[in-house]
């Protein structure tokens, strides 16, 4: 659709502004009506600078597949914002409409590239390898290379003041610790070459407001004293 250069992806009945909005239903905020799992966006290919998913991809039954339609309609280097889920989230667990599950884990199998920009103490589990990219890992092509820049994590209340040690053990270890998390990537594609992706900043990506409140409270917060000395951390 002409003068729309952001899509934002099950957009339900928020329409933002500068945003072409898409739902499966039609609910005020969406311009176009589709399905995620239609096998086929209805827009060419290169047609975005930017794509969102809000609270939508969890609720696809084909997550590859969706992944490599947004990544045809993306402009080379084109921004993938991502929000969904933490999946031990127990309100997560017993979604009966969540489909898909998304952890720290979960975008390395969205490339082969070997490393990304996200800190390894987030990823990295010895004595299992240290290769970032995992789409290949099954022997198979997945269609798109998405390259992920910045993981962010909202912890629930309890574990705000918590160091990131503390939290990364936590999240790890128990359920209820991380509520949602944020994948900022970009989509890698000819002409594109890999000193291309290694030039990448994470500098003035897209912020959805939705989590402005959340992100300041955390930081605000000086609790997780009470947690340190049961968890022992």
């Amino acid at each position: 659709m002409p003068g729309f250069q952001r899509l934002d992806l099950g957009c339900g009945a928020k329409r933002r502004p500068g945003f072409l909005g898409l739902d499966r239903f039609a609910l005020g905020g969406a311009h176009v009506l589709a399905d995620l799992d239609g096998g086929h966006l209805p827009f060419a290919d290169a047609s975005f600078d930017l794509v969102l998913a809000f609270h939508s991809l969890e609720h696809v039954a084909d997550l590859v597949a969706t992944l490599r339609e947004v990544w045809r309609v993306c402009r080379p280097g084109a921004e993938v914002c991502i929000v969904a889920p933490y999946y031990t989230s127990s309100l997560n667990l017993a979604n009966p409409y969540h489909k898909q599950a998304f952890n720290e884990h979960t975008p390395r199998f969205w490339t082969n590239a070997p490393t990304c920009a996200v800190d390894g103490e987030e990823w990295r589990q010895p004595p299992l390898g240290g290769q970032w990219g995992l789409a290949s890992s099954d022997h198979s092509d997945p269609g798109f290379d998405l390259r992920c820049l910045r993981i962010e994590f909202f912890y629930f209340a309890e574990y705000w003041g918590l160091a990131p040690a503390a939290q990364r053990l936590a999240r790890r270890t128990r359920i209820d610790v991380c509520e949602q998390l944020l994948y900022h990537l970009r989509a890698f594609k000819s002409p594109l070459t890999e000193a291309d992706a290694a030039a990448w900043s994470a500098a003035d990506l897209y912020q959805p407001p939705e989590l402005e409140d959340r992100r300041r409270a955390a930081q605000e917060s000086g609790s997780g004293g009470f947690l340190r000395r049961w968890l022992r951390l």
